[in-house]
């Protein structure tokens, strides 16, 4: 019954993800304390898993940087890491939540809005018409304008 094996992860604090990756309270919990001593890891463990992608360490260190946000100094690379993991989990509404909250608590961090931009262009609801292109690239330089014509 998936119901009654749910209450017994739930009874064991695990938690388990939509595919059915499943972590325990206790290493989120192990890795958050670790991490809180060397911030600088942050960026190296994201960086890893965008080389080497395992969906169960990603996910562990996701719910990690989740954890360790409102309590780290510099919570930038947290911002930015959540953004890389939830992208490669193919969740770009969380990714882009996640670039927009990082932007809005540090609006200087160009790394934090350049991903936001690139999610925002992204977006099914950002419009791509012939209109948008053709004005993005301008007229052509042997092309005649209507200001030459006149």
């Amino acid at each position: 019954n998936p119901k009654s094996f749910e209450m017994l992860l739930t009874s064991f604090d695990v938690a388990c993800n939509d595919s059915q990756i499943c972590i325990t309270k206790h290493q989120v919990e192990s890795l958050a304390r670790e991490l809180s001593d060397q911030e600088s890891l942050i960026p190296v463990l994201v960086a890893a898993q965008r080389l080497e992608h395992d969906p169960q360490t990603a996910t562990l260190l996701e719910r990690v940087l989740q954890r360790l946000l409102p309590t780290l100094e510099n919570p930038q690379p947290a911002y930015e890491g959540l953004v890389h993991l939830t992208k490669l989990r193919g969740d770009l509404n969380a990714a882009r939540t996640w670039a927009r909250q990082g932007v809005e608590a540090h609006p200087h961090a160009s790394g934090l809005a350049r991903q936001q931009r690139e999610l925002d262009q992204s977006s099914p609801s950002s419009s791509i018409t012939n209109e948008n292109i053709i004005a993005s690239i301008g007229p052509d330089k042997d092309q005649q304008t209507y200001e030459d014509a006149a």
